[in-house]
């Protein structure tokens, strides 16, 4: 029998699916970023069912971590497709908002799923997105402020 909610991916794996592993604690673009109170999102209380998802927290995802209830380092090579990032399209009100609330986040998950760094160094990620942020900004895509380091989730 597989979980109640979210089945662990060695399970998923143990009944011949291939997997694209991923984490709403980590990825989910449908909560605002961690921090409350900016200019776009004000404070919100947090509780058991709601969180803010800083940069950080999304880059801190590690899919191999035996701690991780979504460990997938015991699977076989080959089972894990790619890594995601997601939301529910009604928590999304228009482009502006969509891209607010995906950027710089999204960058931290391509980063995580194509070149998988280890160790993680968040302030080199957290220097170098600070270029890109300045890119995307110039293209007039909205960006949100980059979390600085020591905004992780406890």
């Amino acid at each position: 029998r597989l979980g109640h909610f979210s089945p662990k991916f060695s399970e998923l794996v143990d009944r011949g699916y291939d997997i694209v592993a991923g984490s709403h604690k980590h990825a989910y673009w449908g909560t605002p970023h961690c921090r409350a109170g900016d200019e776009y999102e004000p404070a919100v209380p947090q509780g058991k069912y709601y969180f803010g998802i800083s940069l950080e927290d999304t880059y801190s995802l590690d899919l191999s971590n035996p701690s991780n209830p979504s460990n997938v380092s015991n699977l076989p090579v080959g089972r894990i497709l790619g890594t995601e990032a997601y939301s529910w399209g009604e928590g999304i009100w228009n482009w502006f908002d969509l891209m607010w609330k995906a950027l710089p986040r999204t960058c931290a998950i391509a980063e995580l799923g194509w070149s998988n760094p280890t160790p993680k160094n968040y302030p080199d990620f957290y220097a170098r997105m600070q270029e890109h942020a300045k890119r995307l900004r110039l293209m007039r895509i909205p960006v949100a402020p980059l979390d600085p380091p020591g905004s992780k989730r406890d």
